[in-house]
């Protein structure tokens, strides 16, 4: 159901009006623990467009393999993205890749990252 509004120049605009679902929270696998003190803990959640938005902050797995994604919620490719983390002593960038089958995958080592800028198409 949407609101609609006449614009200035007498076209008509739709205004999406509804509820957006929960932030769902992942299991995390190999680990992982969310960060806590004060930050986001992890979730996900799938907007109305159908974009998948990740948010939070998780340390120490002994895996790459952070959590996988359910159907619907996937892309239907490998993408990538750069993120924020910290080695305990600096931060830096790094890279977190979400592949076909849901797996949301930190590449290089298993120090703390935030999922906070990352988003994407579903594709499955």
């Amino acid at each position: 159901m949407g609101m609609y509004q006449l614009s200035t120049l007498n076209h008509w605009n739709v205004y999406a009006k509804k509820q957006q679902e929960a932030w769902i929270a992942p299991t995390l696998l190999n680990g992982w623990v969310n960060f806590a003190n004060g930050y986001e803990t992890s979730g996900y959640f799938k907007d109305e467009l159908g974009i998948v938005h990740l948010k939070g902050t998780v340390k120490g797995g002994t895996n790459n393999i952070i959590f996988y994604l359910p159907i619907g919620y996937r892309p239907l490719a490998r993408l990538f993205f750069p993120v924020r983390y910290w080695t305990g002593t600096q931060e830096n960038i790094g890279i977190v890749q979400i592949n076909p089958d849901g797996g949301v995958v930190r590449t290089l080592g298993t120090d703390e990252v935030a999922f906070d800028s990352i988003s994407f198409r579903a594709g499955q």
